[in-house]
């Protein structure tokens, strides 16, 4: 018993050890407070640590990243579970888990400057659905960088269905809140999708346009030649795309739509009636 304390509690010096030098080594601080500190105070004072992370900026990237890259390995894990036997401190502020949320937390401070993180919050999105939203949240805030990996997450056939629906969410937003990026990169990356001979990537990217929603001028008449397409679920995107745009824009997409109602595949013509509905919703009811 004695011998196997000994055991546990020259591992957790070891590891202690190397997880403070690492943390310490060379990190940038505002204040007189090193990075990693200022991100142990983010969660009781997040206002005061949101100002010293942005005035830190790039010089905290590196760090930031480090923080995403983190994982835990099986003695880790083993570790903590004996220092909690042992009735010890608490030391998840050293897990994985925590790191990377401190990771996700600088780069959307850092917002546009976390660009160079993106590969990391990428592989985390893969790695942990339960910083999913966070995550996409980070990614978002990055701008238009941000939105090609968020694209990327959206047509990964490989993600569960909960990563789609964040990845939706946010590309229902990024370009509509204050002081969001440029669409037009992004649109025209999507537009060039339209011309890949794979049907998922043309389905995607047409499904992607309507939840964007921007430069209508030019998506929906790109969004017009695919109803003749030869896929249906490429057929369908684009029509349910079209009636996304809105009201709005009805002059332009109701001749697209209505070309719909002659379609072989009844999923497209009810979609069409569906897109119809929405560029012509109901007028509000007046109950007085």
């Amino acid at each position: 018993m004695k011998w196997g304390l000994l055991l546990v509690i020259s591992a957790a010096l070891a590891v202690f050890g190397v997880v403070v030098l690492t943390q310490l080594e060379k990190e940038p601080s505002y204040e007189g407070i090193s990075f990693s500190e200022w991100m142990t105070l983010y969660p009781s004072n997040p206002d005061r640590a949101s100002f010293a992370i942005r005035a830190m900026g790039k010089e905290a990237l590196p760090f930031i990243r480090r923080d995403l890259r983190a994982r835990d390995t099986k003695f880790d894990l083993w570790l903590r579970a004996k220092l909690r036997q042992q009735n010890w401190l608490d030391w998840n502020s050293l897990s994985a888990f925590r790191r990377n949320v401190n990771g996700i937390q600088g780069c959307a401070e850092l917002g546009t400057n976390a660009e160079a993180a993106l590969p990391e919050l990428e592989a985390l999105l893969s790695h942990d659905l339960r910083m999913r939203r966070e995550v996409v949240s980070a990614m978002m805030r990055t701008g238009t960088a941000g939105s090609f990996f968020l694209l990327r997450a959206f047509t990964n056939a490989t993600y569960p269905s909960e990563i789609k629906a964040e990845v939706t969410g946010a590309l229902q937003l990024m370009f509509w809140i204050p002081n969001s990026p440029d669409p037009t990169p992004t649109i025209r990356y999507l537009l060039n999708q339209l011309d890949i001979t794979t049907p998922s990537v043309r389905r995607d990217a047409a499904e992607a346009l309507g939840w964007i929603r921007q430069l209508p001028a030019v998506c929906i008449p790109a969004l017009g030649t695919l109803i003749s397409d030869a896929d249906v679920e490429v057929r369908r995107a684009a029509v349910v795309s079209l009636g996304r745009f809105g009201a709005g824009t009805k002059t332009h997409s109701e001749p697209l739509v209505r070309r719909a109602f002659d379609d072989s595949d009844l999923s497209v013509r009810t979609a069409a009636t569906n897109a119809l509905g929405r560029l012509y919703p109901p007028p509000p009811v007046d109950y007085e």
